[in-house]
C-alpha cells in the first residue's frame, strides 16, 4: 500500500536559517493553517512510501536538509491507495478517522466519515460535554476501541473478485488545530466474520485492541527506520566531513600530549587512559581497585549505554563466550544499538533545561525538543553538529524541532536564559548570576551574557530594567554596571577563546547564531571539547575529571593531560562521543570494581580514580528496567489533556504513549482538577520523581539528587508499580518462567540472571529454595479452561472536552482503581505458591542491589 503526504504550501516562508515555523502570534492567521475540506485538497506529494495495510500510527516527520524536523503546512492530506483485490460476493467496509475519512473504490466514493468540529469558536460551557461511551458510538463493538475525537462511517461493497484501486484520504490538522494524526484505518468483513485491516495481500490482520497495538507498534518502528534514512543528507554529510578535516588540520599545528610511562609491570595497562590514572596512583602509592567479574561488567555496561539492565539471553552469551577480547566487543555491540538515545535523552533534557507542558503549552515553557535529541542521538550526530543545531533553534516549535529550545515566553529576556543554558552545558561557564548584576564569584558581568544573548537574539539587545537588580546597599559585593536602555552589541565576549570563526566553516556569515556556534565548537577552543568528554567522564566513572562538570572557574582538573588527551580524541575523530565512550570503557579504570574509597568525593588534587564510583541508577534506568525484567509495556496512557484534538495548538501539547521513561512529562493541570488526572501515568512520575527525574525543568541541572530518601524503598516495596512487576499476571516474564517445565533449582537461578545479572550464592539458593519448594510440584493447577483474565476496556475518556461535566471526576476515580488493582494474577499457578514466587521477586527488586550499578 503506498502512502502519501499531500500538502497547500510547499515553498515555506523563509528566515534566515532557512526553516518555517508557525508564529504563536499569528494565532489562527495564515501560518496557523486552513480549514479541511473535501472541496479544497491539497495537491502536491512531499512524501511517501509504503505500508502493509490501510492503518497508519505515524508519520514519517518533514526534515530541513540539516536533518531538523519541520512543520508541515496545516491542514495536509495523507492518502493511502492499493490495488485490492476481494473475494467475490458482498462485503461491509469501515473507514475511520481523526479529522474525516474518505474511501473511494476506483475513484468513486464509497464511505466518508465526519470532519471534526474546529476548534475556533468553541464556548467555555464545551468544556461540560457529555461524555461518550467509544464503544457505544462506534460502529463494530468487536473491534479496537474508537478514539476520542475520531468518526467512522460503513459502506456495503459487491466484488466480483477483480483487483480494484481503493483509495482513503484523511486530513491532518487544521486551522488552530495540532496536526495530530490519531489512528487512521480501513477495515473490512465479509460475511459475518470479524473486521480486518484491508491489505492489498491476503495477510488480513485482526484489529481488536491487543492486535491493533501490536500492529501500530511495528508501523512505528518501520517509520521511525524511514525517518532516519530521510534526516541524511549529502550535503550535509559533506559540509561536516570538510568541518571536521579542518578541525584535525588545527588540531595537527599542536604538540601532542606525552603519554606517561609506567614503571609498575602489575598495572593493568589497556589503553592511554590507564597510563595517565596509573601516573598519579603510583605517586600516591596507591593500588588500583580488582577488575569487575563478567557478571557485574555486562550490567553495567549495558545500563551506561543503552539504560537497561542485560537480558538473560545477553547475559547467558556472554559468560559462555570464551573470546579473549568478549568485553571489547560485547561494548561495540551496545555502542551501535540505537538505545543509546534513550540513556542519553533524559540527561540533556536535565542540562539544556527541557520544559515543556502539556497545558498552556507557551506559559514560560520551552518547547518538547526531546524528539531532536532522540533523532540525533540514534543518528550519532558529532557533538559539535548537535551544538550547532540546537544554538540555530530552527524547525518546529511544538513537534520537535531545535526552535522549541529558543521558546521561552513572557520573559523579558529570553534568550539570556538561553545564553546562560549553553554557556553552563558546553563551556563550562556558570553566568546565572550575571542574569540581573554582575556575578560576584565568578569572572563574568552582566555586559558578557547579554553579548552572548545578543548574538542568539540575532539583534543588538536592549537592557529593560527589569533585568537589573536595583536598590542595592553601597557596601555590597554586587555590582551592576549597566544601565537600563542601555543597547549591547552582539559578540562574543571571551577574548581567551577563539572570537572568530575558522575560515571556511560558516555557511551564513551574517547569522550570528550560527557565528555563535562555530565559536563554541571551534577545535582552536579545547574547551569545549574538554568539556563533552568530562561530562561522558563523570556519568561513566561518577565523578568528573573536573567537578562540578557545568562551572570550572573555581576547581582544578584531577587529571589534566588526560583530559586534554580525551578532548583531542573527541576532536580528531569527527566529535563523536562514541569514540571517547569506547576509549573509556575499554580501559582497566571503567572496568575495576566498586570501592568505598573510589566513591568518596575528594579535592580534585587528590582523586585518583582507583575504582569506579559507586553509582545509583537513574530514574529513568530504574523504571526501564523494571519493566525489562518484568517482560511489561508500560500501558500507559496518552500523555495529551485534549484527547478529542479540538483545541488550539497553543494551548496544549501531545506528548504520545511513553514507552522509555524519558518520555514522561509533568502531569500538572490548572487547578489541579481531579477530572485532568493521569491514573495510569501519575504511578510513573511518583517514582521518577522520588529517585531524583523532574517533573518541571525550570532551570538547567548537570547533576541530579541522589540523596536517598525514605519513598524510594516505600514506591518500590508497596507502590502501584512495585506491584505491577512483581504480580505473576499472564503477560509476565516471570510467570512464563514458573510455568517451564523444569527443577527448582533452575527457576531459581534464571530468577536472579534475570533480575540481578548473576547467579544466586549458595545462602540466596537455600532461602528461595526453602521458600519455594512447598507446592512446586502442584504449582500448576490441571483442567484450567476459558479466557484468562484480563483488565477492563476502556471506553469513556475525560478531557479538556468534559472536565467540568459531573461525570468526568468519577470516570478518572474508576480508571484509577483499575490501576491500584493491577494487572489481574494468572490463573494458571495455584494462588498459594504464585504469591510465594510473587514475594521472591518482591525481595530482589527491592534490594539495594538491583538499584546500583554493579
Amino acid at each position: 500500500m503506498r502512502v502519501e503526504v499531500l500538502e497547500h504550501r510547499v515553498n515555506e516562508k523563509e528566515s534566515t536559517n532557512g526553516d518555517w515555523t508557525v508564529n504563536d502570534s499569528d494565532s489562527g492567521k495564515s501560518n496557523a493553517g486552513v480549514e479541511a475540506s473535501w472541496g479544497n485538497l491539497p495537491t502536491t506529494v512531499t512524501e511517501s512510501w509504503t505500508e502493509p495495510a490501510f492503518a497508519l500510527a505515524d508519520l514519517i516527520a518533514k526534515y530541513s536538509p540539516r536533518g531538523v524536523m519541520r512543520d508541515r503546512s496545516i491542514p495536509f492530506l495523507l492518502r493511502l491507495s492499493a490495488a485490492v483485490t476481494l473475494p467475490a460476493g458482498e462485503h461491509r467496509v469501515l473507514v475511520r478517522a481523526m479529522r474525516g475519512g474518505r474511501l473511494s473504490v476506483d475513484g468513486a466514493v464509497v464511505a466518508t466519515s465526519a470532519l471534526i468540529p474546529k476548534a475556533a469558536g468553541l464556548s467555555r460551557a464545551a468544556d461540560a460535554e457529555a461524555i461518550a461511551d467509544q464503544l457505544e458510538i462506534q460502529l463494530s463493538k468487536e473491534m479496537a476501541v474508537m478514539p476520542p475525537g475520531h468518526s467512522e462511517a460503513m459502506a456495503t461493497l459487491k466484488s466480483d473478485g477483480q483487483p480494484h484501486v481503493f483509495t482513503f484520504e484523511t486530513f491532518v490538522g487544521g486551522k488552530n488545530l495540532r496536526p495530530e494524526l490519531g489512528q487512521p484505518l480501513v477495515a473490512i468483513s465479509t460475511g459475518n466474520a470479524p473486521f480486518r485491516l484491508l491489505a492489498a495481500n491476503d495477510q488480513w490482520i485482526d484489529v481488536g485492541d491487543d492486535a491493533l497495538k501490536h500492529y501500530q507498534h511495528e508501523q512505528q518502528a518501520h517509520v521511525a527506520q524511514l525517518a532516519a534514512e530521510r534526516r541524511v543528507n549529502a550535503d550535509e554529510v559533506a559540509y561536516w566531513k570538510l568541518r571536521h578535516d579542518l578541525a584535525r588540520t588545527e588540531l595537527a599545528k599542536k604538540p601532542p600530549v606525552a603519554v606517561p610511562a609506567i614503571r609498575n609491570p602489575q598495572s593493568a595497562i589497556r589503553n592511554p587512559i590507564d597510563a595517565f590514572i596509573a601516573a598519579k596512583l603510583e605517586k600516591a602509592s596507591t593500588p588500583p581497585a580488582a577488575l569487575t567479574d563478567d557478571s557485574a561488567f555486562l550490567r553495567r555496561a549495558t545500563l551506561d549505554t543503552i539504560g537497561l539492565i542485560p537480558t538473560p539471553g545477553e547475559l547467558t552469551a556472554f559468560l559462555t563466550d570464551s573470546s579473549t577480547d568478549k568485553r571489547a566487543m560485547v561494548i561495540d555491540r551496545l555502542l551501535a544499538d540505537s538505545r543509546w538515545a534513550d540513556q542519553w535523552i533524559p540527561y540533556w533534557q536535565d542540562v539544556l533545561a527541557e520544559n515543556p507542558a502539556l497545558l498552556k503549552a507557551t506559559l514560560n515553557n520551552t518547547g518538547p525538543f526531546r524528539f531532536f535529541l532522540r533523532d540525533a542521538l540514534r543518528d550519532n550526530w558529532s557533538m559539535d553538529r548537535f551544538v550547532t543545531a540546537l544554538v540555530s533553534m530552527e524547525g518546529s516549535m511544538r513537534n520537535g524541532g531545535t526552535a522549541g529550545f529558543g521558546l521561552a515566553t513572557q520573559n523579558d529576556l529570553p534568550m539570556a536564559n538561553k545564553a546562560q543554558i549553553l554557556s553552563s552545558a558546553f563551556l563550562a561557564m556558570e553566568m546565572k548570576c550575571a542574569r540581573c548584576h554582575d556575578a560576584p564569584n565568578h569572572p563574568f558581568n552582566q555586559a558578557d551574557l547579554f553579548a552572548i544573548s545578543a548574538m542568539l537574539q540575532r539583534a543588538p539587545l536592549t537592557v529593560p530594567g527589569s533585568s537589573l537588580t536595583q536598590g542595592l546597599n553601597v557596601n555590597s559585593h554586587v555590582t551592576v554596571s549597566l544601565k537600563p536602555g542601555q543597547k549591547i552589541e552582539a559578540h562574543f565576549p571571551f577574548g581567551d577563546l577563539p572570537t572568530e570563526p575558522l575560515p571556511g566553516v560558516l555557511r551564513n556569515a551574517e547569522d550570528s547564531r550560527e557565528t555563535l556556534a562555530a565559536i563554541i565548537t571551534d577545535p582552536r577552543n579545547e574547551r569545549f571539547a574538554q568539556v563533552v568528554v568530562n561530562r561522558l567522564w563523570k556519568r561513566l566513572l561518577g565523578f568528573g575529571i573536573v567537578d562540578p562538570v557545568d562551572d570550572w572557574e573555581a576547581v582544578s582538573p584531577s587529571h589534566q593531560e588526560l583530559l586534554t588527551w580525551l578532548g583531542r580524541e573527541l576532536i580528531s575523530h569527527d566529535y563523536d562521543l562514541k569514540h571517547v565512550a569506547r576509549l573509556i570503557m575499554n580501559s582497566a579504570t571503567y572496568q575495576r570494581t566498586v570501592t568505598d574509597a573510589g566513591s568518596k568525593f575528594a579535592k580534585p588534587a587528590e582523586r585518583l580514580f582507583q575504582s569506579s564510583a559507586r553509582r545509583r541508577l537513574t530514574a529513568e534506568q530504574l523504571v526501564d528496567s523494571l519493566f525489562l525484567v518484568a517482560g511489561k509495556d508500560f500501558d500507559c496512557e496518552e500523555l495529551n489533556f485534549d484527547l478529542d484534538g479540538r483545541r488550539a495548538f497553543k494551548d496544549f501539547l501531545n506528548l504520545g504513549t511513553p514507552r522509555r521513561a524519558w518520555e514522561f512529562v509533568g502531569l500538572s493541570n490548572e487547578r489541579d482538577r481531579p477530572s485532568l488526572g493521569k491514573p495510569s501515568a501519575q504511578p510513573f512520575t511518583d517514582v521518577l520523581m522520588s529517585f531524583g527525574w523532574r517533573d518541571s525543568r525550570a532551570e538547567p541541572r548537570s547533576t541530579r539528587e541522589e540523596a536517598p530518601n525514605v519513598l524510594q524503598p516505600a514506591l518500590l516495596a508497596n507502590g502501584i508499580l512495585g506491584e505491577r512487576i512483581t504480580r505473576l499476571s499472564d503477560d509476565s516474564a516471570f510467570t512464563a518462567m514458573a510455568l517451564r517445565v523444569q527443577p527448582l533449582h533452575e527457576l531459581i537461578t534464571q530468577l536472579f540472571q534475570r533480575v540481578l545479572s548473576r547467579t544466586p550464592t549458595a545462602k540466596e539458593r537455600a532461602a528461595f529454595t526453602a521458600s519455594l519448594s512447598d507446592g512446586y510440584a502442584e504449582r500448576m493447577p490441571a483442567g484450567l479452561s476459558g479466557d484468562l483474565p484480563k483488565k477492563p476496556r476502556i471506553t469513556k475518556f475525560a478531557m479538556w472536552s468534559n472536565h467540568l461535566h459531573p461525570d468526568s471526576t468519577p470516570i478518572v476515580y474508576e480508571r484509577e482503581k483499575v490501576v491500584r488493582a493491577g494487572d489481574p494474577a494468572t490463573p494458571r499457578l495455584a494462588a498459594n505458591w504464585r504469591e510465594r514466587m510473587e514475594d521472591a521477586v518482591w525481595a530482589l527488586i527491592v534490594t539495594p542491589e538491583f538499584t546500583y550499578v554493579p
